[in-house]
């Protein structure tokens, strides 16, 4: 599955690439891009296609690091917000909700160990209604608070 996404994202991206829309940067400093869509690459091999306001990431891009993580989906002001779709390195996923950069809201993660949780985050951790699916078959449904489940 997450070889196939990658194989997605590698397609997207030399379609980005190609587009004459595009506008290609190689540095560090965007803040003087200006504002409409391009494709910034760093020297550390990370790479940001999508928009950016008033030198920020802003809107839809898909950013991927140098270790091959990756989030695609909606940016605010540099920082993941809105719905979106995050996988690292390990093959950690996460697909919903993001507010100024942290998972908030609706949102499923499926760790790398094959356990999934689906329910609400808040700030970065499970907090609400939610349910652990473990890799063993076992289910666990009910409130978290702070990432830790309530009896």
């Amino acid at each position: 599955m997450l070889v196939k996404r990658y194989l997605q994202i590698v397609f997207f991206l030399f379609t980005i690439a190609e587009s004459s829309s595009a506008q290609e940067f190689n540095g560090n400093d965007i803040r003087n891009l200006p504002d409409g869509f391009h494709s910034v690459f760093w020297e550390n091999g990370s790479k940001f296609y999508g928009e950016i306001f008033n030198g920020e990431f802003s809107g839809s891009g898909r950013m991927i690091w140098s270790d091959s993580s990756f989030y695609e989906g909606s940016w605010q002001n540099g920082m993941r917000h809105g719905r979106g779709q995050m996988v690292w390195k390990n093959g950690k996923e996460y697909r919903g909700k993001w507010k100024t950069d942290e998972m908030h809201g609706k949102g499923k993660m499926k760790y790398s160990n094959g356990d999934l949780y689906i329910g609400r985050w808040k700030d970065g951790k499970l907090n609400g209604k939610g349910k652990i699916k473990y890799e063993n078959g076992e289910v666990w449904k009910g409130e978290f608070v702070n990432t830790k489940p309530q009896k």
